[in-house]
């Protein structure tokens, strides 16, 4: 979803503004305010945190058309939780919290757009919380390709790669490897491949 979708030309040029940065640039820093939402328009950025021993740890990655800020700018701790950093040269469209309110007033598809974008990823988060609450890797698996089905009314879901899907569903590569070749083998998922990449099927019974 683009919720700059709903701004005239004139309404863009106004209260928005763009700026690319190189990679390895830092877009924030854990605890500054949130006072602005972005989008990222092309590249990649991650946002880390630090363990107490130094250990780098990936909260989330931001690739195009992913927005940031849009929560933390309302919430009444409007701090980064993590360290904003671009992976590659990233160009990111930005509006601030003070243009959002004045566009919320004078333009009601926007509002409406923004609200949708914000119930949308509160409802992916609780997706991802009841995602972890399967602590069984096959249980997990079977979940998340369960989730995919439903949301994309699709039998075949497409994966990217084992260390993607490793990355959604919080667990080890070799573990999910291992798991998925197993189910492939007991008959619970089909696995293939076509012009779209390959893909995981849960088998009926």
């Amino acid at each position: 979803m683009n919720i700059f979708n709903y701004l005239s030309d004139e309404q863009l040029n106004k209260y928005t503004y763009m700026k690319t940065y190189k990679a390895q640039d830092i877009l924030f820093n854990e605890e500054d305010i949130c006072d602005k939402v972005g989008v990222i328009l092309q590249g990649e950025a991650k946002i880390i945190t630090l363990t107490y021993n130094e250990k780098e740890e990936v909260i989330t990655l931001l690739k195009k058309n992913d927005y940031f800020g849009d929560i933390l700018t309302f919430s009444s701790s409007s701090h980064y939780l993590g360290i904003g950093i671009c992976l590659k040269e990233t160009t990111i469209k930005y509006i601030s919290k003070a243009n959002l309110l004045y566009l919320f007033s004078i333009n009601s598809r926007f509002l409406e757009a923004f609200l949708e974008l914000v119930s949308t990823k509160a409802l992916n988060l609780k997706q991802e919380i009841k995602l972890f609450k399967h602590k069984n890797i096959k249980d997990r698996i079977i979940y998340y390709l369960s989730s995919c089905k439903k949301n994309t009314n699709s039998e075949k879901i497409y994966i990217s790669n084992i260390s993607n899907l490793s990355r959604i569903l919080s667990l080890p590569r070799p573990s999910v490897s291992r798991e998925i070749s197993q189910m492939v083998d007991d008959g619970v998922i089909i696995k293939g491949k076509d012009v779209n990449g390959v893909y995981l099927v849960i088998k009926k019974d």
